[in-house]
């Protein structure tokens, strides 16, 4: 794996070239173990190889050319200057372990392909990572040679085994002009995954070059085998403390693991003599059966050859499962993680990526944006695809172009009004004025795709109801169809619409073609979470048999988990009509703050619920977890667990709320007999208690239970099997057989769709504003949002205040005759402070919304961000960029010269010649590409 630390110039040099005072002389942190390499051909510019001296170093940090001492950089110097960034690359335990224990001969063996793997993964870093910022107002992007400082480790803190290596990147590199240029370090963070599964795979290759056969561990790790898992998990105590420190923080992130390192770090242990430590590891591996004999090294692990177009046609297809478009490095990581089955390394890897390119379908846009110096910079943005799905995409947005005003499915005016009538006579009130036009853009609309965009809550099942009787008076068939079985069940249920999965339903029509025909509407729910590749083939069937299909969903909620995207770019396209009367929440206020939220407007909207008290402000992760907890029980007292509900973005948010409600329901006596049994196919044990609340992972076929259906746990049966009761029913079943766990709070992910009265959701900046608003329109009565931080004081203290306040504060200040002291401009704290000392007694409870509001406002940004997803209609095939561009070349030139007689005299002859009627062109379009 690769980590990446920020260095300051003040902190690089303590953390490198620390100092301390030993036996009476100074010694530098890395040269205890080994001097560090100059790396880069950055470096190699500067006149730095071989062996780094402690003084080129400090030199380096401080932004001064170690040869000339000019210096390099504007803030040379400083000790606050960004010096660069250490890139740790670390060995696998088992690889550090068979290290330990290895003959002097293996070992050396061992260091050797571990510093090739390292190199390797500086080349990518060098190759993709390495660009600066030059130009006027340094807005252009350059490829630059960087400068490397390495240091290879051996030890972990813990006087572990840890073969690793710390990459000091500097920050500044050579440009192609000779000039000094500071890193661009956004392509760092972006690669850094890449680069550290490159040095896995090419670990694997040397390991096996010596005898050594490895296996992959996950996506990006590998491991040998032969060593015992007790004695990796013996020797990780470092990865332990770090893992605590993360549970504390309750933070799965790579920043958060950096942070949590940093905060468990001990102290470097004095110097050990090497043979004293390599017989203690001996012995300590010993204990778990494992000597230098299980890693004597031998001839080379030779592997059947791999073909890199098979490699490249599976690797394409997973780098593009979840996103239609994908940028290089998704291809790299793509192929990285394969070539770690195969041992292949970086050639492999590289092979593998240049197969996918030709295998791709290159799409390009151009982008455009204004620089500093009021110049306009055009750019070429490059992203990669594959054939499927650009003619997927091509074809859902074009075939609902060729079906627009083709006038099958149009009912006439008295029968939709009779529906209507009917239902609203029945249900005893009157439909929205957005549903009735939504009503008629169905069942008047001459389009054979038609589409509704309705926000959550706003009647989209009753307005289906009508819409089905309307179309069945008059002979027609309809059917409905969803992303997911809960989705399907809940239209079915909700309007009466016989429904399934659009998987489902591809499926029957493919085995039946007759199941759909002219007669028949398809009603698609949920639409914006539908893939592109379904959407192709459901509306490719439609088309066929002439069936009406009309898209129902919400294009600012969370986004298909497929690739996909194609419902707002068809809306946009074609036209659509919005249901947008919100009649969940029934607080005008609240409906109003969802509405703001939907839109990403997160801080106006979040005030409405600070002003309610229904925001949480916790100093620690642990106490946010039993924040939550606490509200969940105290909504479940009032309106019953079947409607509420508490949220969260990570499984591990989930999983931890889950425990703490439980534990409190145990405290309380409303959990019975506790028993442990292995759940669903991969034996994953859980607890499960009398009265226990349980949700359903996937779909399970026995009970009928579906993906996030809920259960109440019974009794324990007999031949370990639980009762469990599901919509009043009992039922005995197998817990081996289903995959559940505790329901008692869920991923929004899972809960979308659902209405309640009552939420809690555990909101961090791990959010988006599709996540946000769902997070907020679940509840019909009463959402309560739980932040965590350090303390709110040191976030009053730390927050800047509004100009609001020190505008209140300067009138307080001139009532008094006095001056408003500077530090009142300066902190929110001493601002509201001064206020309330002067008696603004009525500013308590509003300062310290706004004080929130403040504090929160890095996660009220994340709130506020779209994550929708790009389509191939975002961007053009390279081959039509290009002959667009000449066309556009030729044109100018035309506009250049003047006009011949004959074209001024006959110019709509002309035009006559070339047009084209567009829609007959997209009818006789085939909707495929061919690259």
């Amino acid at each position: 794996m690769m980590s990446i630390s920020q260095k300051s110039a003040a902190g690089a040099e303590h953390y490198y070239l620390h100092m301390q005072e030993r036996s009476g002389k100074i010694e530098e942190y890395y040269s205890r173990e080994g001097a560090g390499e100059w790396h880069g051909a950055g470096a190699e510019k500067l006149g730095l190889s071989g062996e780094v001296a402690a003084e080129d170093f400090r030199q380096m940090v401080r932004g001064f050319d170690p040869k000339t001492g000019e210096a390099m950089t504007q803030n040379a110097g400083a000790d606050n200057r960004r010096a660069g960034w250490d890139c740790t690359l670390s060995a696998p335990k088992s690889v550090s372990a068979a290290w330990a224990v290895a003959s002097d001969s293996d070992r050396e063996k061992i260091e050797a392909a571990h510093k090739n793997a390292v190199a390797a993964a500086l080349d990518i870093v060098q190759e993709k990572a390495a660009y600066t910022r030059t130009g006027a107002g340094s807005v252009v992007h350059e490829k630059a040679e960087i400068i490397i400082a390495s240091f290879d480790h051996f030890t972990s803190r813990a006087v572990e085994p840890q073969l690793h290596t710390h990459n000091f990147i500097f920050n500044a590199s050579i440009r192609a002009d000779g000039t000094v240029g500071a890193i661009e370090s956004r392509y760092l963070y972006q690669w850094q995954k890449v680069a550290g599964t490159v040095y896995q795979s090419e670990l694997a290759r040397g390991l096996e070059k010596i005898g050594y056969t490895t296996s992959k561990d996950g996506d990006e790790f590998i491991k040998l085998s032969v060593v015992p898992e007790s004695l990796c998990d013996a020797w990780s105590s470092r990865r332990a403390a770090i893992e605590t420190e993360l549970e504390k923080r309750g933070a799965t992130s790579a920043r958060a693991a950096e942070v949590a390192a940093l905060g468990t770090r001990e102290a470097k242990q004095k110097n050990h003599d090497a043979h004293e430590l390599r017989q203690r590891w001996q012995a300590e591996a010993k204990e778990h059966n494992f000597t230098t004999e299980n890693v004597q090294s031998g001839p080379e692990i030779v592997r059947p050859d791999v073909d890199p177009a098979g490699l490249a046609d599976t690797g394409l297809k997973g780098a593009t499962e979840l996103d239609s478009l994908v940028t290089e490095k998704d291809l790299y990581l793509s192929a990285a993680r394969q070539s770690l089955d195969s041992a292949g390394g970086k050639a492999q890897i590289e092979k593998v990526v240049a197969e996918m390119k030709s295998q791709a379908i290159e799409m390009v846009r151009d982008t455009s944006f204004q620089s500093r110096d009021g110049r306009t910079i055009d750019r070429e943005e490059i992203k990669y695809t594959t054939r499927e799905i650009l003619e997927a995409e091509r074809f859902v947005l074009n075939n609902s172009l060729v079906r627009m005003g083709e006038g099958k499915h149009v009912l006439p005016a008295e029968t939709v009004r009779q529906a209507v009538a009917e239902y609203q006579q029945r249900k005893g009130f009157e439909l929205t004025d957005d549903q009735l036009r939504s009503i008629e853009h169905i069942a008047h609309g001459r389009d054979g795709v038609g589409l509704i965009i309705g926000d959550a809550g706003t009647g989209k099942s009753t307005m289906s109801e009508v819409v089905k009787k309307a179309f069945e008076s008059e002979g027609f068939t309809v059917l409905g169809a969803a992303p997911s079985n809960k989705a399907a069940r809940g239209l079915q249920e909700s309007s009466g619409i016989r429904s399934q999965t659009i998987d489902r339903l591809l499926i029957d029509i493919e085995n039946n073609p007759q199941k759909i025909d002219s007669k028949t509407v398809i009603l698609l729910d949920e639409a914006g979470m539908v893939g592109s590749l379904n959407a192709a083939a459901l509306q490719k069937a439609a088309d066929q048999a002439g069936a009406k299909l009309v898209y129902l969903g919400d294009n600012k909620q969370l986004p298909s988990v497929a690739a996909g995207g194609m419902f707002s770019r068809v809306a946009e396209q074609c036209g659509y009509e919005r249901l947008d009367t919100n009649m969940r929440q029934r607080e005008a206020e609240h409906k109003q703050a969802v509405t703001q939220m939907s839109r990403g407007e997160a801080a106006e909207a979040m005030k409405f619920y600070v002003e309610k008290g229904n925001v949480c402000v916790e100093a620690t992760y642990r106490a946010a977890v039993e924040k939550c907890a606490e509200s969940y029980l105290s909504d479940r007292a009032k309106v019953g667990a079947n409607n509420t509900i508490c949220l969260a973005s990570t499984n591990k948010q989930v999983d931890d709320i889950n425990s703490k409600i439980r534990e409190n329901l145990k405290e309380q006596g409303e959990l019975g007999r506790e028993k442990e049994y292995q759940i669903g196919k991969d034996a994953q044990p859980l607890s499960l208690a009398v009265g226990d609340r349980i949700i359903f992972n996937e779909k399970h076929k026995e009970s009928g239970a579906l993906k996030a259906d809920t259960a109440t746990v019974r009794a324990h049966a007999e031949n370990g099997q639980i009762l469990i009761e599901r919509d009043g029913r009992q039922q005995t079943v197998d817990p081996s057989s289903i995959e559940i766990k505790h329901g008692y709070a869920s991923t929004t992910h899972k809960a979308q769709g659902a209405t309640l009265e009552r939420a809690t959701v555990f909101s961090s900046a791990q959010t988006s504003r599709e996540m946000a608003y769902v997070q907020a329109s679940r509840a019909r009565e009463e959402t309560t949002f739980v932040f965590t931080s350090h303390t709110i004081r040191e976030m009053e203290k730390q927050a800047q205040p509004t100009p609001e306040l020190i505008e209140k504060a300067e009138r307080a200040a001139a009532r008094q005759g006095q001056e408003l002291p500077e530090s009142a401009r300066e902190s929110f704290y001493s601002a509201k402070q001064y206020l309330i000392d002067n008696g603004i007694a009525d500013l308590r409870v509003r300062d310290a919304n706004e004080m929130r509001l403040e504090a929160m406002r890095e996660t009220l940004d994340a709130m506020a961000q779209s994550r929708q997803k790009e389509t191939t209609h975002d961007f053009t095939p390279r081959d039509e960029f290009e002959k667009a561009r000449l066309a556009n070349e030729k044109t100018a030139e035309t506009i250049e010269k003047k006009p011949t007689e004959k074209e001024v005299k006959e110019p709509a002859k002309t035009q006559e010649k070339t047009a084209a009627p567009q829609k007959e062109t997209a009818a006789k379009d085939d909707f495929t590409y061919s690259k």
